[in-house]
Order: structure tokens, then sequence, then C-alpha cells
């Protein structure tokens, strides 16, 4: 028979790393979404002419919201 001795400390230890984790991705994902929706609000406040200075059509603006704060979630994942 093997007696296996428990460490409540460890168990601990290694629910909160995994909290401190789920809670990091949750962080980057509220502010993905929050960049997004400024850069959505921002870009659909412009008039018409702008955007086509700029080679945006109406339509591309939530594609270009979601690419531009999904760039800015990776860039700062990275520090």
């Amino acid at each position: 028979m093997t007696n296996a001795l428990v460490h409540p400390a460890s168990l601990i230890s290694g629910a909160t790393s995994r909290f401190r984790r789920f809670a990091a991705r949750l962080e980057r994902s509220l502010r993905s979404v929050a960049m997004a929706h400024s850069t959505y609000r921002a870009l659909e406040a412009l008039p018409d002419e702008v955007l086509r200075d700029i080679g945006l059509a109406r339509s591309e603006i939530p594609f270009v919201a979601g690419a531009v704060a999904s760039r800015h979630c990776k860039r700062n994942s990275r520090r």
C-alpha cells in the first residue's frame, strides 16, 4: 500500500495560479471588445467623404474595428 500526502497549500496555490491566468485572459478579451467598440463608434461617426479619403467603405467598418482591436490585444499580450 502506498501512502499519499496531499498538501492543501499546493492545491490552493494551483487554483490561485489558474484563476490568475483566467482573469488575465478575461481582461484581455474585455479590453479587446472595448477597443473594437470604441473604434467602431469613431469610424461610424466619420462622414462618408472622410471614409472615402482613407479608402474605407462604411460596410467595412465592423471588420476594421475588429482587426484593430485584435492587433492591439496581440501587441499588448506580448508585454
